[in-house]
């Protein structure tokens, strides 16, 4: 598995997904922001941080990691996931595997400092934003 490719494949959905609504994106030139598009709503922008959530091995759910990624390079010593913070990011859209995304404000995750769990059979307390786009449309 390819984590930074698999992400990179989630950016990419998400982008597609957000263009049939209509929305007009940007991107960080970069890899050094906290977020990864920047949508326009005409009045106001609005960050949002990509995850793939990835199935879980102990069920039918699926677990979305908080923390910023940091690729390492050969030979170098692992560094830890930093957290997020306030300003990192307006929403978090995580995308589970089925096409599904989740599009969650950052207060409702801001106190996370792992994973998140999302999916599975039992409704739980996500579950209302999947598909969520009305939080992100144009006015």
């Amino acid at each position: 598995m390819n984590t930074g490719l698999d992400g990179y494949k989630a950016e990419v959905y998400f982008q597609y997904q957000a263009m049939k609504q209509g929305l007009a994106l940007s991107s960080p030139v970069n890899n050094l922001s906290p977020y990864d598009y920047i949508v326009d709503c005409g009045d106001r922008l609005i960050k949002c941080q990509v995850k793939k959530a990835c199935p879980s091995t102990q069920g039918s759910f699926y677990e979305c990691e908080l923390r910023r990624t940091r690729s390492k390079k050969t030979g170098m010593k692992a560094y830890p996931r930093k957290l997020y913070k306030d300003g990192d990011f307006d929403f978090l859209c995580a995308v589970i595997p089925d096409g599904d995304i989740y599009i969650i404000p950052w207060g409702l995750v801001s106190d996370i400092k792992s994973r998140i769990i999302l999916g599975g059979k039992k409704r739980n307390k996500y579950e209302s934003f999947k598909e969520n786009w009305g939080f992100i449309q144009v006015p």
